[in-house]
């Protein structure tokens, strides 16, 4: 910010808002307007302004979307705008979906970096380095650039590069034309974006642009020494706005490509495919808090929509998405990370997770007619291991409050206790259209049957002996399919197995009074 300050030639971008509003916090509110000043004026550009510059081969679309939401809306707050073009430089490899997904969220165009090397190469041969990227909602300008997102070499002088003085600033000129009419050969247009920087740099901006400014001076200065060379600090709205010009006045035409980059290689032994699969953990991790969060959601909307329920939990839920959003990093979801930090990951997604769970279960009951939130004694809620996200254990000793008070289990064994009383299963199905979902949880017994509350029908149930539960006192698995409608909740009990093969009379009761309340939609 004090290198941009009183210089308004010099320009700057930043992508990943996370970083960002984490030195926002920390500034004074006389620093916040000198920045909202150099947004405004445009040497401050913020480019993609996602949450994180996400991975694209294993986030779902729905957590890529939820990322560059929560980045694009902390922009809109803080200083009134929103990014129209896009920054992808550093995902290993890019998918057909991301031009897709920018198109709609009014991107104008998008800088790639890692497309596999082979390819590359041909690229520059063919002058297609730039094209127009085609998606069904129309095409995307895309550019691809030329030799990574670092600084020329031998031009960052964070890295301890000569700096440029009166006696050397001719030759570092010559040899910086050199570089940059080499990689003009390989765009159509007179344009040619140039990147300076790299991971971790600017720590010294003043240092850089001191430098930068020399050559800029010297080959601007010598039109004839540096064959009409023109350099200056731009962003990417100052590119694009100026190719867009130049293709206009020129009548030039950009190829179409359609497909993806992957799998994404740097050289011929060098294939970047092992984080499709690296930290399984933490991969899964990110679906489960993703499905989970996405659960709770809608059943709160729809418990504060159509019951007294208050606001609740909203804090948490979106919590819950800024660190899924966190954990969609390039180096995050890819496991491209070191362990620490992979824990770490992990860590916050559970957190996630236990928000969503807290969510779900009060949206649910009050749903159900049951209490307007699950009480502490309780403790937290997870879904029984290997049933899915979207079920939840109640179990009580009154009928009554059979759904109020849901508790965490730490096993895979569900030791259904004085099944007098019954097990009940909540399942809830957050998607807008029915599923059918095999629940399969550990029981302690095997004379038991299952029966669907709301229509006091027996489901056809399996109980099968299990050697792997048996060490947790859960000696048989017992295992049905429910059908739940979209945005709808299915109660199910597991109940002692009754000599007429029908509901228990208790079961009879519970449904009898539930017909009027029981939520579907």
């Amino acid at each position: 910010v004090t290198a941009l300050e009183g210089h308004p030639d010099r320009r700057f971008i930043w992508a990943e808002i996370s970083f960002f509003h984490r030195w926002w916090n920390d500034q004074s509110d006389r620093r916040r307007e000198v920045v909202r000043g150099l947004v405004s004026s445009g040497q401050l550009e913020f480019v993609s302004g996602g949450w994180v510059q996400n991975d694209e081969a294993n986030p779902s679309f729905v957590s890529v979307i939820e990322q560059i939401t929560w980045g694009h809306e902390y922009l809109f707050r803080n200083f009134g705008k929103r990014p129209h073009f896009a920054w992808n430089v550093d995902p290993f490899g890019h998918s057909s979906v991301t031009p897709l997904l920018f198109k709609q969220m009014g991107f104008e165009a998008v800088v790639l970096n890692r497309i596999r090397y082979d390819l590359k190469d041909s690229f520059k041969r063919a002058q297609t380095m730039e094209f127009l990227w085609e998606t069904p909602m129309g095409d995307l300008f895309a550019h691809v650039l030329h030799t990574h997102y670092s600084a020329p070499q031998g031009f960052d002088w964070e890295d301890g590069m000569p700096q440029v003085t009166a006696g050397n600033v001719g030759d570092r000129a010559r040899q910086l034309q050199g570089i940059l009419s080499d990689r003009a050969n390989a765009y159509r247009t007179c344009n040619l974006l140039v990147p300076f920087g790299d991971d971790f740099k600017f720590k010294r901006a003043s240092y850089q642009f001191e430098n930068m400014d020399q050559l800029i001076s010297e080959i601007n200065s010598k039109p004839q020494v540096y064959q009409n060379l023109h350099l200056r600090y731009a962003t990417l709205s100052d590119y694009f706005k100026a190719v867009s010009a130049e293709g206009k006045d020129t009548n030039i035409t950009f190829p179409v490509f359609k497909g993806d980059f992957f799998p994404y290689a740097d050289n011929a032994q060098s294939y970047w495919t092992g984080f499709y699969t690296t930290r399984p953990v933490l991969k899964v991790e990110s679906r489960l808090a993703e499905s989970i969060l996405h659960t709770g959601s809608v059943f709160t909307a729809l418990a504060q929509a159509i019951t007294s329920i208050p606001p609740l939990h909203t804090h948490a839920i979106r919590e819950g998405w800024r660190q899924v959003s966190l954990s969609q990093h390039h180096d995050g979801i890819t496991g491209t990370c070191r362990a620490p930090v992979a824990d770490d990951y992990i860590s916050r997604l559970r957190n996630a997770q236990e928000a969503g769970w807290k969510a779900l279960v009060e949206g649910a009951l009050a749903l159900l007619g049951g209490v307007t939130h699950a009480p502490s004694a309780g403790g937290t809620v997870t879904a029984p291991p290997n049933a899915g996200p979207e079920v939840a254990s109640a179990s009580t000793s009154a009928p009554e409050s059979a759904a109020a008070l849901l508790v965490k289990r730490e096993s895979s064994t569900w030791s259904s206790g004085p099944l007098g009383e019954g097990e009940r299963i909540i399942v809830a199905n957050g998607l807008g259209r029915s599923r059918k979902k095999l629940i399969s949880i550990g029981i302690d017994r095997a004379d038991v049957q299952v029966t669907q509350l709301l229509h006091k029908e027996n489901v056809n149930a399996q109980v099968v002996p299990s050697q792997l539960l048996a060490s947790e006192g859960g000696n048989f698995q017992l295992t049905w399919i429910a059908h739940c409608p979209g945005m709808g909740l299915c109660t199910f009990v597991i109940e002692p197995l009754q000599p007429n093969g029908k509901a228990s009379e208790q079961v009879e009761e519970e449904a009898a009074a539930a017909q009027g309340s029981r939520f579907f939609t």
